[in-house]
């Protein structure tokens, strides 16, 4: 089941039984509160839903919260980027209009590539369409707007990676190589569980509650490409005790 697409039809049909009832369009009218799907088995974002998002909004955004990272979070987070992580928690509904950083229904794994690094990323092919549409500085081009964001999970097995990185730690002649590869195991484990990608649908609303044109260059954003898979790659930073904790495995 495309539960994206299931979604987006629902929030179509849903915005325009709404119209029927209720103004839809127009910067003053009150946005409709967020919904979120629940966490998946791995405790991670699913959906954010806004049925009616306007610049008249009685909920605020926060930064991501780091008293959120879980263990299995902080496993996968040991993969570096140059300086930087390559894995944030990434907000389903973005900070700017609104989406919390303190709860995990609104937030899942992203690489920096898909929160906000590439050209298609959420942020540059879908957030700052939304954002301006929705807050534009002159209050008359402002517009309503139909939100629906979906993480889709169902990564491929890394079963075979996670083994070569335990036979590479087994076979390396020093600590720090043994954690390296350590490292990189644990976090190939943990990226079988992040989304494959996140599907992103948003449309301006007319005061009936019709959508109009899509927001947006990028529907669907890839997480994790193929192309940045390959385990000899991966640059990671071991977190503390990570060789003895895996001493037995040796």
């Amino acid at each position: 089941t495309d539960h994206a697409a299931v979604i987006d039809g629902l929030m179509g049909e849903l915005a325009q039984a709404t119209g029927r009832i209720m103004p839809m369009a127009g910067a003053d009218q009150q946005s409709t509160r967020p919904v979120y799907g629940p966490v998946n088995g791995a405790g991670y974002g699913t959906s954010a839903t806004v049925l009616r998002l306007t610049n008249n909004r009685d909920f605020t955004g926060s930064t991501p919260r780091r008293s959120l990272h879980t263990p299995a979070y902080t496993r996968l987070n040991q993969r570096r980027e140059g300086g930087r992580s390559y894995y944030v928690l990434g907000h389903l509904l973005n900070h700017n209009i609104g989406g919390p950083g303190d709860r995990w229904e609104n937030l899942t794994p992203l690489t920096q590539g898909a929160n906000n690094s590439r050209t298609d990323s959420m942020l540059h092919g879908f957030e700052k369409q939304v954002k301006d549409t929705v807050d534009a500085p002159d209050p008359a081009n402002r517009r309503a707007v139909n939100f629906a964001v979906t993480a889709n999970y169902g990564m491929p097995s890394r079963s075979t990676d996670a083994g070569d990185a335990l036979a590479n730690a087994r076979a390396a002649d020093n600590d720090n190589a043994k954690r390296r590869w350590l490292a990189v195991r644990e976090v190939v484990l943990e990226e079988q569980t992040i989304p494959r990608n996140v599907s992103l649908n948003a449309y301006t609303l007319d005061a009936a509650g019709n959508r109009g044109p899509r927001l947006g260059s990028s529907p669907v954003v890839d997480n994790l490409p193929a192309g940045e898979r390959a385990i000899d790659g991966y640059s990671v930073n071991p977190r503390p005790n990570i060789l003895e904790d895996h001493r037995s495995e040796l």
